[in-house]
C-alpha cells in the first residue's frame, strides 16, 4: 500500500478509537469508577483481567480485511485465541479484542490499545453512542445494536488491523451486534460489512460470527 495512504489509514484508525472513547464518556471518566455496581468489584487501570469467557477461546469467526484490490485477510476461518475487552462509563460502552495472539492485559486501558507485531492479526469492535448524554445507560444482555453513522445512537464501529496496516472504510456500512451476555464477559453475534460504494456493491472489509470476550478492565 502506498505510504501516504498507510499513513491516513493509521490516523484513522486513531481519529476512530479517541472518538469512540470521548463519544461515549461523560466528563469525569477518564477516571476509573470508584463505585461498583451490585455484584461487581472495582477495577483500576493497572488490574489484571481473569475469569471465563461466555466463549472460550479458541474459536473461529468469518473475517475479510481489503484495500480495494489489495486483500490481506480472505478467511472464513479465522481463529480467535485471545479475545478480551474494557467496559467503559460504567457499562455503556465496550471495546472487544480478538486476536489470532495472546493480548496482554497491560496493553489494555481507557486510552490504550493492544499493537498486533508483524505477522499478528487484531480486530476491534467498538460499542459506543457517539455525542452520547453524559451519563449514558448502560449496554445491556439481549441488545441488538445495528450499525449507523448517525448521533446520540448506540452503534458500533470494527477496525481489523494486521502488522502495522489498518483495514476499514466507513463510507458505506451495515450490520448489527446482538448480545447474549455482559457482565465478567461480553458475548454475542456480529454481523458486519463495509464498502466504499455507496451501494456496498463490492465489500471491502467483513466479520461476521459468535464471539465472546473476558472483560479484564473496567472503567
Amino acid at each position: 500500500m502506498p505510504q501516504r495512504h498507510a499513513w491516513k489509514a493509521r490516523a484513522f484508525a486513531t481519529g476512530v478509537a479517541l472518538a469512540l472513547l470521548l463519544g461515549a464518556c461523560g466528563g469525569d471518566d477518564d477516571q476509573p469508577a470508584s463505585t461498583p455496581g451490585p455484584g461487581e468489584a472495582a477495577a483500576s487501570p493497572a488490574s489484571q483481567g481473569g475469569g471465563d469467557s461466555c466463549r472460550p477461546v479458541p474459536y473461529l469467526v468469518a473475517l475479510r480485511a481489503a484495500h480495494g484490490d489489495e486483500v490481506a485477510i480472505e478467511n472464513d476461518v479465522f481463529e480467535v485465541v485471545s479475545a478480551k475487552a474494557v467496559s467503559l462509563s460504567g457499562g455503556a460502552a465496550y471495546t472487544i479484542y480478538l486476536a489470532d495472539y495472546e493480548i496482554p492485559d497491560d496493553e489494555i486501558s481507557a486510552f490504550s490499545a493492544p499493537k498486533p507485531g508483524e505477522g499478528q492479526t487484531l480486530v476491534t469492535i467498538f460499542i459506543t453512542t457517539f455525542n452520547g448524554p453524559e451519563n449514558p445507560p448502560a449496554i445491556t444482555a439481549g441488545e441488538e445494536i445495528a450499525f449507523t453513522p448517525d448521533f446520540g445512537v448506540l452503534t458500533f464501529r470494527v477496525i481489523t488491523q494486521k502488522g502495522s496496516e489498518t483495514y476499514s472504510s466507513h463510507s458505506a456500512a451495515r450490520g448489527t451486534v446482538t448480545l447474549s451476555d455482559i457482565g465478567d464477559s461480553i458475548c454475542g453475534e456480529v454481523v458486519y460489512e463495509d464498502s466504499t460504494k455507496s451501494d456496498l456493491s463490492s465489500i471491502q472489509n467483513r466479520l461476521e460470527g459468535v464471539f465472546g470476550a473476558v472483560v479484564v478492565k473496567k472503567y
